[in-house]
């Protein structure tokens, strides 16, 4: 597979440090156009703005091309739809400002962009990139004009050595790969499938404030678990948690092959 032209996007908005990361790292060789959030959008998943529409504008980020909303990052994919005459050859969203990981990715705007795209045919292929950094990175705003310089050696400088050695095993069967960064520099790479329980993930808090329990206050944490028992490295979790640079192939739909395969032949009337 050959790789020219690629798609940026992501959550945390369209001139965020994880898209200028990937410009700086991919300009010189690639062909680089942006479709993001204008502003922060962590946490929304799939979602579009079916109700309401959303305004749009172009802008540069660094020299690139940019389509910006002010909406969601599933409706960035879908203004870039409308928008370009032919598909990408690839789509990458991130690097994310904060770990997707396990179950709890189809909450993840950044997945939700890259899935999107691949849903309506805009790019073939995709990559999710995300770092796992502390819970108060997750929402951060984010300028367009913070220096990258702290982060160019990690994660920076793996991002396009990751994107060739995918392109290197064709993309290892899958369509869509999901990349998390450990907090700490490392250059060890690990696939992984996806922990399965959520819970195992990340913290929550109930409040509850009536003494019949039926009503009160739900806060999302954010902050993400330490197993007391490590997770095994097989799982995105656990090699996140070793220290280790997790990529996981992943399915962009809801299809379950071996499911289908063993009752399409089956028909029936109620």
């Amino acid at each position: 597979m050959t790789i020219r032209t690629i798609l940026l996007t992501g959550d945390d908005g369209y001139n965020s440090l994880g898209t200028r990361l990937l410009i700086h790292a991919l300009k010189d060789t690639y062909d680089l156009q942006i479709a993001g959030t204008l502003r922060q959008q962590s946490g929304v998943g799939s979602k579009i703005s079916i109700h309401t529409g959303f305004e749009w504008g172009s802008a540069m980020v660094d020299d690139v091309p940019a389509l910006w909303v002010d909406a969601t990052p599933a409706d960035a994919i879908e203004l870039a739809t409308a928008y370009f005459d032919t598909p990408f050859d690839l789509v990458i969203s991130g690097v994310n400002w904060g770990a997707n990981l396990g179950t709890a990715i189809p909450s993840s705007g950044t997945l939700g962009a890259a899935q999107r795209c691949l849903a309506v045919q805009l790019a073939s292929k995709a990559l999710a990139f995300s770092w796992d950094v502390p819970v108060e990175f997750y929402t951060m705003d984010h300028n367009g004009t913070d220096s990258l310089e702290k982060y160019l050696e990690y994660p920076g400088k793996h991002l396009l050595p990751l994107l060739q050695k995918a392109v290197e095993h064709e993309w290892w069967s899958a369509d869509l790969l999901n990349v998390n960064f450990p907090a700490q520099p490392t250059s060890e790479v690990k696939m992984t499938n996806l922990l399965p329980n959520l819970k195992d993930i990340f913290e929550y808090e109930t409040n509850r404030v009536s003494s019949d329990l039926t009503h009160g206050h739900f806060e999302y944490k954010g902050g993400r678990k330490v197993a007391a028992t490590p997770f095994s490295t097989e799982s995105d979790v656990g090699a996140v948690n070793a220290g280790l640079i997790a990529v996981t192939p992943c399915k962009y739909d809801y299809l379950d092959p071996d499911a289908y395969d063993s009752c399409k032949e089956v028909s029936f009337s109620l």
